[in-house]
């Protein structure tokens, strides 16, 4: 329920689909979210106060919410009502921002956004309040997910390592920098 009156509902969103009611932003990439509910809103419900609410979700049972937001847009709210910072890996989306000023120039440009930061916290069965983000840039965005099948870390990827026996290869098969492998390694070729 958005306290604004405008459109809100509970998807599984999918690469490519829409983002917000009101803008041409599209998924890219669900990081860890692939398979969990979505709150879409529109993004104009941003311009509510840190101090005021922007939203309530209704849960049925207890869960697991979060919220991903832009490294560079501060929501306070988010350290003083009991919120974690999680190592998830957030969304990516882009798309073009129609605007009345951008309307009048004739210049539209493409945003591109994510993955950002993703905060979580668990709540009981009953109605939960999200307070604003304030107006600005970035909208936070909203999962949700049951306690017992929650979003995963992203697995780190080994990287494929060259077989050469010189600083670059031999530093990358150890999961360090080239300088991190030459101060323990210095006569080794390509070291400095």
């Amino acid at each position: 329920e958005a306290t604004t009156g405008y459109t809100v509902s509970i998807e599984v969103p999918s690469l490519h689909s829409a983002v917000f009611y009101d803008r041409q932003y599209t998924f890219d990439s669900l990081g860890s979210f692939t398979g969990h509910s979505y709150i879409k809103t529109s993004n104009d419900d941003k311009r509510i106060r840190h101090s005021h609410i922007q939203m309530k979700l209704h849960l049925p049972q207890p869960l697991q919410v979060y919220a991903v937001k832009l490294d560079d847009h501060e929501l306070p709210w988010l350290h003083t009502d009991g919120w974690t910072l999680t190592d998830l890996e957030g969304v990516s989306y882009h798309g073009v921002r129609s605007t009345r000023h951008t309307d009048w120039s004739g210049e539209l440009n493409e945003d591109f956004y994510g993955p950002g930061q993703v905060w979580e916290k668990t709540y009981p069965a009953g109605t939960v309040e999200l307070r604003g983000n304030d107006g600005g840039d970035g909208s936070y965005l909203v999962f949700v997910a049951n306690p017992a099948h929650p979003p995963t870390p992203p697995t780190p990827s080994s990287p494929v390592c060259c077989m050469a026996i010189e600083a670059s290869c031999l530093a990358c098969q150890a999961m360090v920098t080239v300088e991190q492998f030459c101060a323990g390694s210095p006569s080794t070729q390509g070291c400095p």
